[in-house]
């Protein structure tokens, strides 16, 4: 489900990259017939699947309510420039024994919004609303259950775009 969703969205967002996307083309994007034409084409070829039927209907339509909310999203934050979609990015860390530790991460999604970077990273499973003021030291706290491994990957995300693309 989940690697579904990513591709759809890179893909609806594709001919975006590097523009700035307005109201009107997310309007575009989210309306437009081969949105559908794209997820039913992603959905079978995921599922290997001639035809969609059964349970498979119940799927599709919970994956078009998520697009269409990551959509109405989206368009809170226009204008925005669509830098991004689906990045590797990759580097080392020399530790203090002299180790090379390789690293390696996924980025859903890095966009432009007035001047500053936003990376995104999708999620389609069930998450906790976080409340309050997070300490740093919370993420290595490896305790703590309360959904902080997904912040802990955006600074990840965020650290390694900054070392790859040397922001700032």
């Amino acid at each position: 489900f989940g690697n579904l969703f990513h591709k759809v969205m890179q893909k609806a967002y594709f001919k975006y990259e590097g523009k700035l996307v307005t109201k009107s083309d997310i309007e575009k994007i989210a309306t437009h017939s081969s949105l559908q034409s794209l997820l039913e084409k992603e959905f079978k070829e995921m599922m290997n699947i001639v035809e969609i039927s059964g349970q498979n209907i119940i799927v599709m339509e919970v994956l078009k309510r998520y697009l269409a909310w990551t959509f109405r999203e989206d368009e809170k934050r226009v204008p925005f420039k669509y830098l991004k979609g689906e990045m590797v990015c990759s580097g080392t860390v020399r530790l203090e024994n002299s180790l090379v530790v390789p690293l390696i991460g996924y980025i859903d999604r890095v966009d432009e919004m007035s001047g500053y970077l936003r990376i995104s990273d999708y999620k389609t499973g069930k998450i906790d609303k976080i409340e309050g003021d997070i300490l740093i030291e919370t993420l290595f706290n490896p305790q703590d259950d309360k959904n902080l491994k997904y912040l802990f990957q955006l600074y990840f995300y965020s650290w390694m775009y900054e070392r790859q693309n040397r922001v700032g």
